[in-house]
């Protein structure tokens, strides 16, 4: 990628691009989250709550700061309804940050503490629609997080990212398909992740799929299930 903008001392005031936010404009609040990278917080950007991913200090090296200023030329060139929005970046040394929007559910979180929520199935299946859209447009891997969606399991626990990387590369690891999985998903999983790329479906296939599967699952409702469906939020049926 071709980045044509840079770092600069924040003594200057003017704003030299269109997505340039200023580190005064923004109030960091809570931390919510923090990587090998650096931290991600809660804050306050013009009166609108958003998410801010900042920079270790020590990591404040070149080649740290170009990988950084490449996160930000690629997210600010992402638009889609199911992508995390993106409203601009600081660019001022040392604050350099992302400011992205701020989501206040987090799935990971409500995958994995299932034994609290009562998660209906019709909702689950709305998540995985989702995220096929916005992987559509990002046009990445998709079974995996498939996958993750029905078991609210983390793939792979306990391994190491390269150690993850070289068994599923290498020697074809792949999780274990639940045996509870309904038959059309398992079947979307493992094309997803087929070792020969020519069989993996685009993602167009995907929606497709899983438009087939809701169908599938609509048939079998009965007339007081689909009312049901119809009446509930998302929010009451996590409850």
């Amino acid at each position: 990628m071709s980045l044509s903008f840079s770092f600069r001392e924040p003594k200057e005031k003017v704003k030299e691009y269109e997505w340039e936010i200023k580190w005064k404009e923004i109030r960091l609040e809570e931390k919510v989250g923090e990587g090998s990278f650096g931290e991600v917080f809660r804050a306050n950007w013009l009166g609108t709550t958003v998410a801010v991913k900042t920079m270790h200090n020590s990591d404040s090296n070149a080649l740290k700061m170009d990988k950084f200023l490449g996160e930000i030329a690629l997210t600010s060139t992402l638009h889609h309804p199911n992508i995390v929005l993106f409203y601009g970046a600081c660019v001022e040394v040392p604050n350099v940050c992302l400011v992205m929007e701020y989501l206040t559910t987090n799935l990971y979180d409500l995958l994995h503490n299932r034994s609290q929520h009562q998660i209906h199935f019709y909702i689950l299946h709305r998540f995985a629609c989702d995220v096929a859209r916005g992987m559509k447009y990002l046009h990445r891997s998709y079974g995996i997080v498939l996958w993750e969606l029905i078991t609210a399991q983390e793939p792979y626990s306990g391994m190491e990212s390269m150690e993850v990387a070289y068994a599923a590369a290498e020697r074809g690891l792949r999780p274990a398909i639940p045996s509870v999985c309904p038959e059309g998903y398992s079947e979307l999983m493992q094309r997803c992740w087929s070792d020969e790329p020519d069989e993996r479906p685009d993602f167009t296939e995907v929606m497709v799929v899983l438009f087939e599967i809701k169908r599938s699952f609509e048939n079998l409702m009965t007339p007081a299930m689909r009312a049901s469906t119809r009446r509930k939020s998302m929010v009451e049926y996590i409850e």
